[in-house]
């Protein structure tokens, strides 16, 4: 293939991987899109003394790029001042303590006079025989407590040290959840420069951070959710102009509609279809049969536990699935009433020319799709709110319903009319 006056293949590649990340978490402030008010609050937080962040919402809408990215722009003269820590189910507050100390040895040495002093100032127990350079001290942190951890931190003392806690939520035991809390209220009142910042999904900060509620007030608590349209097309139209692909806006709606909000679908749908338009000289123009199979692709390769779900409710009756499209219809994230999905159904019905559920029987294929054997994909109350389980797994059901020639409306003022329902 020969090569287009803007790069070889290589450059190309690099270029693509510069502008759009959907694997990789963004650290760059001109790259994450409608999070300014966000970066603000986290800013704010990191100036404030003994203020702590909390941030949280569903999977899939960039919590741990805005945390990384507000840390990066914190700290540009001293990026080693961060320590990022990854929870697991089993993870205990001890575990977190020993990462972060054995980050900030790895940045910035310890002597071995300076590690026996910690020692006797918090009573820690040596780790004898297991060092592996010599004179330096490890330190057995499996029983450390609140106020041994809070003394270590003083002694270290590491200036605008940020923590990022992430996968919080994913912390089973409450009680090592407990200890966290305390102990960042404890190093608050000790006024220990230190600043954590807890990630977690979670509709509200209680569900995250369900005990010692007194630790609320240390903390900024920041929600984030699903893009704007205009931030999806910002994505698409920056990565368009610094890669040099040509992309109509019709197809820059198309995506962000499809998309539902959600930053990985954007950039993981756009890099697709940039990449497939290169593969097919065509001068790097997005075509219809490029987004197709960019679409095609886009749901092939999803994650399986985003797929599951969808498989799961649909595969005893694969009508349901056009009663999750018609679920999936329309820009409301959060609960909408049966009676609004059912016209929603019949829409879509009409369109496709095919027999709908009276409804009855749609009424209970709602309620069938709360149970486990049809994958729990959606949850629901008795007075006939329901909504997606994960919010995330509607923007995969937005994808299939393309796929299968359903149109779902986006319901948002500033796309124009003529496009909210024309095909890719």
């Amino acid at each position: 293939m020969s090569a287009p006056a803007y790069g070889t293949p290589i450059e190309f590649k690099n270029s693509l991987n510069k502008w759009l990340s959907p694997s990789r978490t963004i650290e760059i402030a001109d790259r994450l899109k409608g999070r300014e008010t966000e970066l603000k609050r986290l800013q704010h937080c990191f100036n404030t003394d003994g203020r702590h962040a909390m941030i949280y919402g569903p999977r899939g809408v960039g919590k741990t790029s805005l945390a990384q990215t507000a840390v990066r722009e914190f700290l540009t003269d001293s990026p080693s001042k961060s320590v990022f820590v990854s929870c697991e189910r089993n993870t205990k507050f001890s575990d977190i303590i020993d990462s972060i100390y054995r980050d900030v040895c790895r940045k910035h040495p310890m002597t071995s006079a300076h590690k026996k002093s910690i020692s006797a100032g918090i009573n820690l127990n040596v780790l004898s025989g297991q060092s592996t350079v010599e004179n330096i001290i490890d330190f057995d942190f499996s029983e450390i407590n609140v106020d041994q951890a809070a003394r270590l931190f003083e002694l270290i003392d590491q200036d605008d040290l940020i923590v990022i806690v992430d996968e919080f939520d994913l912390i089973q035991d409450h009680q090592e959840k407990e200890k966290i809390a305390i102990f960042t209220k404890a190093i608050s009142d000790r006024k220990i420069s230190c600043k954590f910042v807890l990630r977690g999904i979670g509709t509200s900060a209680d569900e995250l951070f369900n005990s010692h509620k007194s630790s609320f007030r240390y903390f900024d608590c920041i929600e984030i959710g699903p893009l704007k349209i205009s931030d999806c097309l910002d994505i698409m139209t920056q990565a368009s102009q610094k890669i040099g692909v040509s992309v109509s806006d019709n197809y820059k709606y198309r995506v962000a509609i499809i998309s539902d909000g959600f930053p990985h679908y954007v950039h993981d749908f756009t890099m697709r279809m940039f990449s497939l338009a290169y593969q097919a000289e065509n001068g790097v123009t997005i075509t219809p049969e490029v987004a197709n199979s960019a679409l095609m692709d886009a749901v092939e390769a999803i994650d399986v536990t985003l797929r599951r779900p969808f498989e799961k409710a649909t595969e005893k009756y694969n009508d349901y699935s056009y009663v999750l499209y018609a679920m999936a219809d329309g820009h409301e994230l959060f609960r909408k009433k049966s009676s609004d999905v059912y016209e929603n159904y019949q829409r879509i019905m009409r369109e496709k020319k095919l027999a709908a559920l009276e409804k009855s029987k749609f009424r209970s294929a709602m309620n069938r799709l709360k149970h486990p054997s049809y994958g729990s994909i959606l949850i629901g109350s008795r007075q006939g709110w329901y909504e997606f389980n994960d919010r995330v797994v509607r923007g995969y059901v937005r994808l299939r319903a393309v796929t299968d020639g359903v149109e779902l409306r986006a319901d948002d003022s500033s796309i124009p009319s003529t496009t909210r329902l024309v095909r890719l």
